[in-house]
């Protein structure tokens, strides 16, 4: 996936403690969807649409949420730069139906999750983004 293709949004973390969530989509039309299926779920967000390379708050998300219709020799190797620039921040693969039947290989490229574009709804993404966020580490607070 070239970072050029790829848009990217963020869920800006609120006051009200919501989740911070990077998605990098290579499909223009999956941005507002995805946005919408977000929307839509009980996760509240602001969401912000940029281009990913230009993109400076990934490294701030607590989610990244990547969407991949093919599973090729670029795609795999986007997947592995972005598990090993960001390790502690759970990655799930939003899957055509290519990736999809590959699941397991993006898993073994970093993804903690795949979830099928076919079939996502935003119960489905609201109930993914619940389960990492208990995973995620506690935030570090300033000292005084």
């Amino acid at each position: 996936m070239s970072a050029r293709g790829a848009y990217a949004m963020s869920m800006n973390a609120m006051h009200d403690g919501s989740l911070k969530i990077a998605l990098i989509e290579p499909e223009a039309g999956d941005v507002a969807w995805i946005s919408e299926m977000v929307r839509a779920g009980d996760a509240p967000a602001e969401v912000v649409d940029a281009i990913a390379a230009e993109h400076p708050d990934i490294a701030d998300a607590e989610i990244i949420l990547i969407g991949l219709q093919q599973l090729g020799v670029v795609e795999a190797e986007a997947l592995t730069k972005l598990h090993a620039g960001f390790p502690r921040i759970p990655m799930i693969v939003l899957a055509g139906p290519a990736v999809a039947a590959r699941a397991g290989e993006a898993v073994g490229l970093g993804a903690q999750h795949v979830l099928a574009k076919s079939g996502l709804t935003s119960a489905k993404l609201s109930s993914m983004l619940r389960y990492y966020s208990h995973y995620l580490p506690d935030p570090v607070e300033p000292s005084a």
